[in-house]
């Protein structure tokens, strides 16, 4: 397959108009958080006349991520740090006691935008390095109340299609520390004139409690990367 730099048009990139929304929903790290976002057009990456079998675009190989924000927030004695750069890497830690509160959260990721008139059968791969860990697991301890990182696609019109969540609080959630390579992908077939946000997202979060055990947690993805290739077009079965 040949990479092929020329099918993005040359859009600059500006990072920090991203509009970032982060969702006040808590402890489900499935649906839900991190899903409203939006990306001004000039920063979705144009694929003119879209894509022949065997071709490929890759992020951030072809172009840097224009989804590469964070957000964090935190009460009283809370601490919550978060980044995102837009060469793949991101990460979040907070630290709680149980007066405090304490969140963090990042997307990373990139829109294309199918400018054809016709829909674009693709595969959307993605490639990825994660790793979880609750610090401090002394019996006084506790976990966050929101542990979640996931990939999802969704269309302009809002409409997730695909989502694989690959941490989330809940009672199968028994390791206070887990690690490894995630490679998924999809199908997806790129209707005309829709643009599509490809995206991990990440967060953490400890809630306020009145005397609650402390909270003390981190999670980072180093080497995120997306790659888009052509399938073949389908064809009508012989008669």
């Amino acid at each position: 397959m040949t990479r092929i730099h020329s099918k993005l048009t040359a859009t600059p990139i500006a990072f920090g108009l991203l509009i970032f929304v982060t969702s006040s929903m808590t402890g489900c790290g499935g649906g839900g958080f991190g899903e409203s976002i939006a990306v001004p057009q000039e920063k979705r990456a144009i694929i003119p006349g879209g894509l022949s079998p065997g071709e490929r675009v890759a992020f951030p190989d072809d172009k840097p991520f224009v989804i590469a924000e964070s957000a964090r927030i935190s009460t009283d004695q809370g601490v919550a740090t978060a980044d995102a750069t837009e060469k793949g890497n991101a990460s979040c830690e907070i630290k709680s006691t149980g007066s405090s509160s304490a969140s963090g959260e990042f997307h990373l990721g990139h829109v294309i935008y199918n400018d054809t008139d016709k829909p674009l059968d693709v595969t959307v791969s993605f490639d990825f390095e994660y790793a979880f860990e609750i610090l401090d697991d002394m019996p006084e301890s506790r976990a966050p109340d929101t542990i979640g990182l996931k990939l999802f696609i969704q269309d302009s019109d809002k409409i997730v299609l695909h989502r694989r969540t690959i941490l989330e609080q809940g009672d199968g959630l028994t390791a206070w520390k887990d690690s490894g390579r995630e490679s998924p992908w999809f199908n997806v077939t790129l209707q005309p004139r829709l643009a599509y946000n490809l995206v991990l997202a990440g967060k953490l979060a400890a809630d306020a409690e009145e005397n609650g055990k402390p909270v003390e947690a981190s999670m980072n993805v180093s080497g995120f990367r997306i790659e888009i290739n052509a399938r073949r077009k389908r064809t009508a079965p012989p008669e």
